[in-house]
Parts: C-alpha cells; sequence; structure tokens
C-alpha cells in the first residue's frame, strides 16, 4: 500500500529529521540516522519504525518529529 502525504508535511517531516540527523549522526548514534528509522504504514496508520536499537534521547527526538509534522 502507498502512502500519500500532503507534500507540505511530507516535506517538514523530511525537514525535521534531516535537522534530527544533524544533532545525533555519528554522536549519539553509530551512522546516520536513516540507518535506525523508518516511516512504514502498517494496518492503514503511519507507523515509525526504529530497526535498530537508538538510545531514549533519539527515540523521543523521533517521536516528537513525527507528531509535530504528521499528525
Amino acid at each position: 500500500m502507498e502512502i500519500v502525504l500532503q507534500k507540505s508535511k511530507a516535506d517538514a517531516f523530511v525537514s525535521e529529521m534531516d535537522n534530527l540527523g544533524k544533532k545525533f549522526n555519528n554522536r549519539q548514534l553509530n551512522g546516520n540516522i536513516e540507518d535506525y528509522v523508518k516511516l512504514d504504514f502498517v494496518d492503514g496508520k503511519l507507523d515509525l519504525t526504529f530497526i535498530k536499537p537508538v538510545p531514549e534521547m533519539v527515540r523521543t527526538a523521533c517521536y516528537m518529529c513525527f507528531v509535530n509534522t504528521l499528525l
């Protein structure tokens, strides 16, 4: 199933995740944030999925980004 988002919301989410990447890549995370987090469509709902374990601070920041931009 394809996720269809309003362009403004999708752009805002990508921008926020880029900002988080600047803060956390190779500091709090061993690598890039894109290697740890992905956006999925599960049971008709958007879901932020963590592929690898991340520190709680990173997890919270990603959830805040998700809520602030997509919901």
